[in-house]
């Protein structure tokens, strides 16, 4: 195998060996083929690198369950007051079956009472040559009023604001006489305590 040999020849004076040394030129060019094979082998036969499509994900790529949001409190405040809405309107005569639908803006929020203390500190340096350089720092530092809530300590509150209506709309069996539809918009607009142009009133297309 004359183009064996060739190439083993060559390759043993790459490396400064003798021909006399075949059999080491042999052993050295096996060592670099397994070298080889082993470097190729996560491409060759699937070891190792990027993650199989079987494999479940890492931990980086798990999503974290959403908790419950605040739209979930707003939806359940916004069907509590379409509850009572409806109890109300109900019992206007002539109004019949009426549905509500309360739609909010923003949920009730309170604002804690706080106390503030401001502190300020004034340094005057003089230097030798008599000029003064004055330095003002001033601090703040606020904490929450805390009362009694049975055994616990909770913030005390400086403002309670109501739930924000962004529209309300009511549906009733007797909305198709004029008078009655006044009489359900008008007690809508004042147990709700918003603008009038805010409440809509429709009659039920039941007869």
């Amino acid at each position: 195998m004359p183009e064996k040999n060739n190439w083993l020849g060559r390759l043993g004076a790459s490396l400064g060996l003798k021909p006399q040394h075949a059999g080491l030129v042999k052993i050295v060019a096996a060592g670099l083929f397994i070298g080889i094979l082993f470097l190729s082998a996560p491409t060759l036969f699937g070891v190792g690198g990027s993650t199989s499509p079987g494999s479940p994900p890492s931990a980086t790529e798990v999503a974290a369950p959403a908790g419950p949001g605040a739209s979930d409190e707003l939806t359940r405040l916004e069907q509590e007051m379409s509850a009572n809405l409806e109890r109300s309107l109900s019992a206007i005569d002539g109004a019949g079956t009426v549905h509500v639908a309360i739609t909010l803006a923003a949920g009730p929020r309170t604002d804690p009472l706080t106390n503030e203390r401001t502190e300020q500190t004034t340094i005057t340096e003089k230097a030798q040559d008599n000029s003064q350089r004055t330095q003002e720092t001033t601090t703040r530092d606020t904490t929450n009023v805390m009362t009694k809530d049975g055994s616990r300590d909770v913030p005390a509150a400086a403002a309670r604001i109501a739930a924000k209506i962004a529209g309300v709309l009511i549906v009733a069996d007797g909305a198709r006489d004029a008078t009655v539809r006044a009489r359900l918009h008008q007690a809508a607009v004042t147990e709700l305590s918003i603008p009038a142009h805010r409440v809509v009133v429709e009659a039920s297309n039941r007869r």
